[in-house]
């Protein structure tokens, strides 16, 4: 058959098996993008985005830092000189010079490792743009006339067979008796496959020496942080899981420890049953929210005209606070919440002491006073008298008030879940690490997390309960792999030309035809841009799964999120070819298993045009758009639309959504998706390196900002999420040796695609050592280093406050000469009042997770409530007791006068101090030992 009949066959039977492929797959995308200029137009839509939403940033920063730098309004906050440039551009050069240690002292370590991430994406795609530009590209462009790998339409396998060609697949010799010989093997064997084999070990040692060199980086400045903080409660304490029933309480508990093991206990607090609490908190929240709306509706807020001259609302406040109260026993609806506590902790003794009194108030009440009309409602469908709404809803929340104070006196069931604190870190960082029980699966000993990054809720749950919740979450995210295609299909065909097409006017059609531009951008823009939005929805379900899922800290939960989501990614961005079409694939597998690399080696080579436009999209149009904070604008604005904005603890909460939360759940899964991308078509189309490292520059530079003026982490994790990141970054580097390992073996070039195969080994060995070697280093502090910074701590006794600090982040001698970058990182200047926002982190009462100051509408006078618990504000624990127990519960927020914030900023005693109102915490919840004296 002559060459140009089989040419024209070939190409014949590639269009109808294209035409075939479903719509939304990257094959159907790559159809799209083969048809018009899309190259140059992706490019200008792309840069055009980016560079508007830069530009937008640059000018509104200095306009608005409520909203582009948050961080900077917090309590406590001490401006670094990168947080005092105002100019244009004068804030680019700033940040790209603040070094990682400084980052590490004013953020926190989560940050540094964030920084860390894309750093080494951008260094690494850098690298291999280089090498790739200079080597790999001449070659591509001398054999295929393109700077790709492959020829511009590579034929399927399908379609060599349809033509009567033989396809031999690359495993079939080890399945068969047939031997073969040396000629045989080294059949096709070119210079241009050679560079091909030769770029996919560089690349892959390239990254492997990467990977090692950023874990030994994190390795060596973990310490630095802990033993920065190595006297904060958070860095003392540890979780013990499982107790046994007689160690279930804080006595025993401590005298385990103190007595008979001989470690200096500090605090002990074994978790207690709050599901009797919980509702009582919830009915207090909802009518105390009841009464503020009730009173913005008689006064408005701000309080205007006649109505503000008898107002005093530090008296109103006092007089809903301090009222009679019944000092009868609990009534039978909380005696019963409890009837089956079989164990009662003596950590909270009955209190005997009074409420607090009503203190002598200077003026009437504005009930008696004011001409302005209260509001009034009818109580029961057929009453005909009304009553005063206001006085209805101050006997709710008084009432329970009431009752949540007596139940907080009262005695809880202890759980099988422990914090305890000892007065050394060393003892607890050598505790953790030990067997303390002979039967396994009881008392299971770990560093404990910080009291904010604890989900208490999910402290009590059941081992089986546990287990049956991580089964149901198993089949649910099973189930939502294999649905999510089908919205996502149905998506991509409404946002498809003709359908798009369909809608509008002849008239338009006309002009859109005439037009190739337009034309190419609703071809391949749109539809991708619209998956990508599509997909940004489903953190908020998989987040909701990890909950459920039983974890006891927030940043296992965050980092369950991440794992999910990422591996969602995987499939339906990158994998969804497979998935289109996995009836076909089970029957290729069926009849020969060495089919599922040629499946891989055919498909991906198509999709190509599509991944080079997503990571285009992504690096010049997507992460600009982060300097917006456009999630953040929108929800204020339906929050806005939809609260109502009545009260003043809705404009405080108004005002607290500008403070964006770190969420790495979401960031990482996405930088990871690009890695994986770009590294799978490094060698097939080099052009995505150049891509990969402008995504990571701008990451490095958009989130380095954030950190230093956008995002407040509550909590730390020690920077756990790095294991993660380095572990699915094995995962595409794996992806990229199987997809050249099929890609050779496509060729017929049999030698050289088994020489894939040791590299695939010996990169599976490597990071297996990765994880047993540096993993344990990266979730303990050694001993040596301990011991090393006590030496110090003895030695710096007579230094000043602005010079401890900085010799306590030092890393020790011993790690001083092998890791340069610890020289680097310590020429770094930083004073102690710069750190507040991290350090106050672990004091005993943090207030620092909100934005203060009056405004018209609001006071800002308490920080916002708990997510876990609705009804206990959000300011921190030290000593691990209970928030629903001991934590700080809101008080009413009355209407602000007008005009009366430049008045409260000169009063010395303004508010709950003039009256000393009660801040509504335990007083137990930061002694020493929960428990009492021993």
């Amino acid at each position: 058959m002559s060459d140009p009949l089989m040419n024209f066959r070939a190409a014949h039977l590639i269009n109808q098996l294209d035409q075939s492929a479903p719509p939304g797959s990257p094959v159907d995308r790559n159809n799209r993008l083969k048809h018009g200029n899309w190259f140059e137009t992706q490019l200008v839509l792309s840069l055009g985005i980016g560079s508007l939403a830069f530009l937008t940033f640059c000018y509104s920063r200095a306009r608005s830092t409520l909203t582009f730098a948050p961080r900077t309004h917090l309590s406590s906050f001490s401006p670094h000189p990168v947080h005092l440039k105002s100019g244009f551009f004068s804030w680019i050069l700033p940040t790209l010079k603040t070094s990682e240690h400084t980052v590490l002292q004013i953020v926190g370590l989560d940050a540094v490792v964030l920084l860390y991430f894309f750093k080494l994406g951008f260094f690494y795609f850098l690298t291999c743009t280089i090498f790739a530009f200079l080597f790999l590209v001449p070659i591509n462009i001398h054999e295929n006339g393109t700077t790709e790998g492959v020829p511009p339409d590579p034929p399927s396998p399908k379609t060599l067979r349809a033509l009567g060609h033989q396809v031999t697949h690359p495993l079939n010799f080890l399945f068969s008796d047939d031997k073969y010989s040396w000629p045989d093997l080294t059949k096709n064997v070119t210079i241009y496959h050679c560079v091909h084999l030769a770029f996919t070990y560089f690349f892959s040692l390239l990254l492997l020496r990467f990977l090692k060199i950023t874990y030994l980086r994190f390795i060596d400045t973990k310490p630095i942080f802990s033993l920065a903080h190595h006297s904060s409660v958070p860095l003392r304490t540890l979780l013990i899981e499982n107790l046994p029933l007689h160690l279930r309480n804080d006595e025993a508990l401590f005298e385990y420890f103190n007595d008979l093991l001989r470690f200096k206990v500090e605090s002990v607090n074994v978790v207690r049953d709050v599901s009797g609490l919980v509702p009582l908190l919830r009915r207090r929240t909802n009518a105390l929210i009841n009464l503020e709306e009730a009173w913005a509706k008689w006064l408005g807020n701000p309080v205007r005209g006649e109505a503000a001259l008898n107002y005093h609302p530090e008296e109103e406040l006092a007089r809903i606070i301090y009222h009679p109260r019944d000092d009868q026993p609990l009534n039978s609806y909380l005696s019963s919440s409890d009837h089956n506590a079989s164990v009662r902790s003596p950590a909270n003794p009955p209190d005997s002491t009074p409420f607090p009194t009503q203190p002598s108030l200077l003026h009437p009440s504005l009930k008696q006073l004011s001409a302005v009309p209260r509001p009034t409602f009818r109580p029961h469908w057929f009453s005909r008298k009304k009553v005063d709404l206001i006085d209805h809803l101050t006997a709710e929340f008084q009432q329970a008030d009431d009752l949540v104070q007596r139940r907080r006196k009262g005695n809880f069931r202890c759980h099988s879940t422990g914090f305890v604190t000892f007065k050394s870190f060393v003892d607890a960082q050598t505790l953790c690490q030990v067997s303390h029980w002979p039967k396994p699966g009881q008392a299971i000993i770990s560093l404990a997390p910080e009291p904010r990054d604890i989900y208490w809720s999910n402290l009590t749950i059941s081992r089986w309960s546990i287990k049956a919740r991580n089964v149901m979450v198993l089949l649910s995210i099973a189930a939502l792999y294999g649905f999510w295609a089908t919205p996502v299909t149905f998506l991509a065909k409404w946002m498809s030309y003709d359908t798009l097409v369909s809608l509008l006017s002849p008239k338009l059609i006309q002009w859109i035809e005439k037009s190739p531009t337009i034309k190419a951008l609703i071809q391949n823009s749109l539809p991708t841009l619209a998956i990508i939005i599509f997909n940004a929805l489903l953190p908020l379900l998989l987040d909701w799964l990890s909950t459920m899922q039983g974890f006891k800290a927030k940043s296992l939960i965050e980092y369950s999120l991440m794992k999910k989501y990422h591996l969602f990614l995987l499939i339906t961005v990158f994998f969804i070819f497979v998935a289109v079409s996995t009836v076909s694939l089970l029957r290729d597998l069926r009849d020969n298993p060495a089919q599922f690399i040629d499946k891989i080696a055919s498909s991906l080579p198509g999709a190509r045009d599509f991944f080079i436009s997503y990571l285009m999209l992504q690096s010049m149009a997507i992460v600009p758009l982060q300097l917006l904070q456009l999630p953040g604008q929108v929800s204020r604005f339906f929050y806005r639309l939809f609260s109502g904005l009545h009260t003043p603890r809705r404009h405080s909460e108004l005002k607290n959504m500008h403070l964006e939360v770190l969420s790495l759940g979401t960031i990482y899964p996405q930088a990871l998706l690009v890695f994986t991308i770009g590294i799978t078509y490094s060698v097939i189309a080099p052009i995505i390196l150049v891509f990969g490292t402008v995504y990571f520059g701008m990451a490095y530079l958009v989130y380095k900002y954030k950190v230093l003026n956008v995002y407040y982490r509550a909590f730390e994790s020690q920077g756990q999420a790095w294991p993660i990141a380095c572990n699915r970054i094995g995962w595409a580097l794996i992806i990229f040796q199987i997809f050249m390992l099929g890609l050779l073996s496509l060729r017929q070039v049999f030698l050289l695609s088994t020489l894939v195969i040791p590299l695939i080994l010996y990169t599976i060995q490597q990071l297996i050592r990765l994880e047993s070697v540096y993993g344990r280093h990266s979730q303990f502090t050694s001993l040596s280093q301990l011991r090393e910074s006590q030496r110090k701590e003895d030695e710096d006794n007579g230094l000043g406050d602005e010079d401890r600090i900085e010799t306590t982040l030092r890393p020790s001698p011993s790690h001083r000469s092998k890791f340069s970058s610890s020289n680097r990182l310590r020429k770094s200047s930083v004073t102690q009042s710069q750190t507040n926002l991290n350090v106050k982190r672990y004091n005993r009462k943090d207030e620092t997770l909100f934005i203060p100051g009056e405004t018209e509408y609001t006071d800002n006078t308490e920080p916002p409530m708990s997510t876990v618990y609705w009804g206990i504000l959000d300011t921190g624990t030290n000593r691990y007791a209970h928030p629903a127990i001991s934590g700080r519960m809101p008080l009413p927020q009355l209407p602000v006068i007008r005009g009366s914030a430049s008045d409260k900023a000169n009063d010395t005693q303004p508010g709950k101090k003039r009256y000393e109102l009660p801040q509504y915490r335990a007083s137990n919840a930061d002694s020493p030992q929960s428990w009492g004296k021993v």
